[in-house]
């Protein structure tokens, strides 16, 4: 959501640009864990009388969905994102009519602090400029341009050939 924000992009060309490198991703993941853990999948089994898995709740279960597409459908149509997830946020809870507290009871709140404290120590040292000097350091090696950044030539010392893209 940062990124997309910060890009300049709209939504549903930053979805298109990442569509394969997902897709690509998901596949590897996929077929590490299929065959990396193929003898425990094969031996693992499920024990339903300890744990009873819960009714759906159909009537959440509509609600949650409607709340996503148009959750999405906001971002297609270039709202703001934060505000557009809020949004949809706060209608499914009001919506659901549950007990807010019970709700925020279940939410990672050590989680979420780590997270905010990450940003906090990420634009610190943003602000130290030691990021800026890195770059412009390293900038003679990777050129100073989008098309030079891309790495799409040769090393002519080391006589690597590059294709493809950061």
């Amino acid at each position: 959501m940062i990124i997309g924000h910060f890009s300049g992009i709209t939504f549903s060309e930053f979805s298109r640009a990442l569509l394969p490198a997902a897709v690509v991703g998901l596949a590897i993941n996929f077929f590490m864990l299929r065959f990396g853990f193929r003898k425990v999948l094969r031996e693992a089994t499920i024990d339903r009388t300890e744990h009873a898995v819960p009714k759906l709740e159909r009537g959440l279960f509509v609600l949650v969905c409607v709340g996503l597409v148009s959750i999405f459908a906001g971002f297609l149509i270039g709202l703001n994102l934060a505000w557009t997830a809020m949004a949809g946020a706060a209608l499914v809870m009001v919506l659901a009519r549950r007990d807010t507290h019970d709700v925020l009871k279940l939410v990672d709140w050590h989680l979420l602090l780590f997270f905010a404290a990450l940003f906090v120590v990420v634009d610190g040292l943003s602000d130290t400029g030691l990021p800026d000097a890195i770059y412009s350091r390293m900038q003679p090696i990777f050129g100073s341009t989008a098309q030079a950044q891309t790495w799409k030539g040769t090393d002519v010392e080391s006589g690597l050939v590059f294709r493809g893209r950061i």
